[in-house]
Formats: structure tokens, sequence, C-alpha cells
């Protein structure tokens, strides 16, 4: 089976978040060769671009936390925290560092087992397309369903499935309905997801 999966399955992996186990056993699947992984090219940079924004937003967060660590630093009522406050400011910077490692990790454990859809001109004509249909609303989340419904057409030849979190922009009845019409099953929890390709195993 094709699992389709987009940029929040990559952040999951990188960040450790909620459902990071169940991406993790569903990477071991398509790794072992029992599922085939497909991720759209797009969704690399763009999950790179989401994890640049948190990190700037952290690093202002961190300026802050300077700030006002040193005036707290100037006063002997805190005297007993500084130490504290100091450790809270080192792990904040380097959780930026570390995140950024762990990503370009995460990328090539991925590229080595995903097939990859391409971003090219017949999938930004689809992308459109879409948003000028009222289909999607949002430029990135169209390119990536522009990309699985291309791939899906070109070689709709068993059951697939569509795994993410964006429930926001894909949980639409009229995207639902055309993967579905593309016999992919679409699944707005990587749990839920993991599960389900279980049981289609058994």
């Amino acid at each position: 089976m094709n699992v389709y999966v987009e940029s929040n399955f990559v952040l999951e992996l990188t960040l450790s978040q909620e459902q990071y186990n169940s991406c993790e056993r569903l990477l071991s699947l398509c790794e072992a060769g029992t599922h085939t992984l497909v991720l759209p090219a797009f969704s690399i940079p763009e999950s790179f671009s989401a994890l640049l924004a948190k990190g700037k937003t952290r690093t202002r967060l961190i300026a802050d936390f300077q700030a006002e660590r040193g005036q707290l630093a100037r006063s002997d009522l805190y005297r007993d925290y500084r130490e504290t406050l100091l450790e809270v400011e080192t792990f904040l910077s380097k959780s930026i560092d570390s995140e950024t490692v762990r990503f370009h990790s995460q990328i090539e454990r991925l590229i080595s087992v995903a097939h990859t859809l391409p971003l090219n001109r017949e999938v930004l004509q689809a992308a459109n397309a879409l948003r000028h249909d009222g289909i999607i609303k949002t430029y990135f989340d169209s390119i990536v369903l522009a990309s699985v419904l291309l791939d899906l057409r070109a070689s709709n030849t068993e059951p697939s499935c569509f795994l993410n979190r964006n429930s926001r922009d894909f949980d639409e009845p009229q995207i639902v309905g055309m993967l579905a019409d593309l016999s992919c099953t679409t699944l707005f929890n990587f749990d839920d997801g993991f599960a389900y390709l279980t049981n289609q195993r058994q």
C-alpha cells in the first residue's frame, strides 16, 4: 500500500511530538518494505521553513529571557535561582541547534526509503487549478494535494492512504471525496493511520 504523508509527518518525527511513536512505527514498516512511503518533495523545504519559524520565535524568547534574567540577577531576592535561570536559557538555545540536527537526520532517513514526488510545472498548474476552483485555500497545501492527486491518477493500481494532521485544510468533503474516488483513504491522525495500516496487513 502507498502511504502518502506530508510536512507534518516530517515535523512529528523531528520534534518527537504526541504521535511520534506511530510515525516511527509506520516508517519502520515502510523501511521493511511492507508499505511504500510517498512524500511530496515540496514537503521537505516546507517543513524546514516551519522549523526555522519556530527557531526564530525561540530566539526572540531567548533575547527577552536574557534581559529579564539580567534584571532578576541584580536582586538578592532571586540569588538562589540564578543558576536555574541560566540553565533554562542555555537549554532554549541548545534546543534550536538540536532540532535542526535532528531534522537533517530524519530527512536522510526519509529520502532513503520514500518515493518522492517532484515539484514540476504539472504540479504547479494543478495546484493553481485547485485554488482557482475553491477546493483548497492555502497555496502550500494546494501543492501537496496536487502532488498526491497526480500521483494517484498516474499509478492508482491499489488502495492507498493519505495521513496527515492538517484537518483544518484537508478535512473537506470534496477533498476527501476526490481522494476516495482514487481508492485513497484520508486519515487525520497518525495513531489512527498506524492502526489502519496494521489492520490492512491482517
